[in-house]
């Protein structure tokens, strides 16, 4: 309020409405956020905790990546509701993986032993939140120059039917990851759901 009680003169501000509203900041977009993508969450037993979250809050298996799909390296489930996508994994045991023939390993870089020492300081905890953008490359590329630190370069992922992505990762704090993905890919007809594992 002004002098003697009378409301101060601002710019005036027209209300669009939720589905014309466009935010831009050019302050502080510094790359194209589109919306929120998933959480992963990692723990011992991805199978029976999959379960409990599908039984408990009634979402859909979407995909998954096990033995019964030929990775011997870990196993990941994706449950969806809407727009709510949960990943769970878990690292299968080294002696499983030593022992596969033939193993099909989706990320051929994920870390066993980070996966184990993870689950063991944390228990079932949140290890990635997922982050749909225009452009993956371009959102780590920014990330790391303006000081994150760069956990996952960029890297394409296929699905084998024609649909790819660009998956990349910086830190978020402690052990968490802050993953940007960009790109198209079909995981059952549902389009958009990349998540690392599958």
């Amino acid at each position: 309020m002004g002098a003697g009680g009378a409301a101060a003169e601002g710019p005036k501000v027209t209300l669009v409405g939720y589905s014309n509203f466009v935010r831009h900041n050019p302050r502080s977009d510094k790359f194209g956020v589109e919306k929120f993508h998933h959480i992963e969450f990692w723990c011992a037993d991805a199978t029976n905790t999959f379960k409990r979250f599908q039984h408990g809050l009634g979402m859909t298996l979407v995909a998954k990546s096990d033995h019964s799909t030929g990775n011997s390296k870990y196993c990941s489930y994706v449950l969806q509701s809407n727009d709510l996508v949960f990943t769970f994994t878990a690292p299968y045991s080294r002696k499983c993986y030593a022992e596969a023939e033939n193993c099909v390993e989706p990320l051929p870089d994920y870390d066993q032993q980070q996966a184990f020492d993870f689950v063991c300081t944390h228990g079932l905890a949140a290890r990635a939140i997922g982050i749909y953008v225009s452009d993956a490359e371009d959102a780590y590329n920014v990330s790391v120059a303006n000081g994150a630190k760069g956990v996952r370069s960029p890297t394409m992922v296929e699905d084998g039917e024609g649909g790819a992505a660009v998956v990349s990762e910086v830190a978020l704090y402690g052990d968490v990851v802050l993953r940007y993905i960009s790109g198209k890919w079909q995981v059952n007809k549902v389009e958009s759901i990349v998540v690392l594992g599958l």
